[in-house]
C-alpha cells in the first residue's frame, strides 16, 4: 500500500509527511527518538547483565563499559565507519540484482546507487563505470539525468575540470531535466570559481 501511494518514497518518514501533514510527522520524530533511546537502554541493560553473568564485573560498571564503548565508536568513526560498511554491503546486492534484471522495474535506481557507493567509497572509475551503464540501458529516465550529473561530479573529483565544464553544461541546457538549476550552478562555479 506504501509503495502504492508513494512508489518515489523511501522510508516511513516520508510517507507520514508526506500523507499527512508536518505536525504529524514531528509527533512520529518524537515516537520514534523515544523508540530509540528505549532499545538503546534495553540493549544496554541487557549487554550488562550478560557480562557481569560472564565476568563478574558488577552489572553498573559492566553496563557504563559497555555505554562507553558504543558512545566512543560513534563519536570516533562509528557513523563513518558503518556508511562505508553499508556501501561495502550495497555493492554486490546492486550488482547481483542488475546482472539478473537488467531492465527489471527498479533497474535504473539500482544502477544509480551502484554508482553512489562506488562514489561514496571513492572507487571513482567503478563509479563512473555504474553511472555510465545507467545511463547506456535506461535512457530519458529520471536516474539517467541523476546518473549523468554524477558523472559530472565524478569528472571534477578526478580533476577533469573541462569534462566536468561539458558535462554540466549539457544538463543545464536541457529545459526538461530536473537537474537544470544545480548543474547550471556547478557549471558557473567551474567556469568562474568560487564568489
Amino acid at each position: 500500500m506504501i509503495r502504492k501511494a508513494m512508489p518515489e518514497g523511501f522510508t516511513l518518514s516520508d510517507f507520514i509527511r508526506s500523507r499527512y501533514s508536518g505536525r504529524v510527522h514531528g509527533l512520529y520524530l518524537i515516537q520514534l527518538g523515544g523508540l530509540a533511546v528505549c532499545s538503546f537502554a534495553v540493549q544496554l541493560l541487557a549487554g550488562g547483565k550478560v557480562i557481569s553473568m560472564l565476568t563478574g564485573i558488577p552489572f553498573i560498571w559492566a553496563t557504563i563499559a559497555l555505554a562507553a564503548i558504543v558512545l566512543a565508536y560513534s563519536a570516533f568513526s562509528g557513523l563513518k565507519a558503518s556508511v562505508v560498511t553499508d556501501y561495502e554491503q550495497a555493492i554486490p546486492i546492486l550488482q547481483a540484482y542488475l546482472k539478473q534484471r537488467l531492465q527489471g522495474k527498479h533497474a535504473s535506481r539500482a544502477g544509480l546507487f551502484l554508482g553512489k557507493a562506488f562514489l561514496g567509497l571513492g572507487r571513482l572509475e567503478e563509479a563512473k563505470a555504474a553511472f555510465r551503464a545507467t545511463v547506456r540501458d535506461h535512457p530519458g529516465s529520471l536516474e539517467d539525468h541523476k546518473c549523468r550529473y554524477k558523472l559530472a561530479v565524478v569528472a571534477m573529483l578526478s580533476g577533469e575540470t573541462q569534462e566536468a565544464i561539458r558535462l554540466f553544461g549539457e544538463l543545464a541546457r536541457n529545459p526538461d531535466g530536473p537537474l537544470v538549476a544545480e548543474a547550471t550552478v556547478m557549471q558557473k562555479f567551474l567556469l568562474e570559481g568560487p564568489l
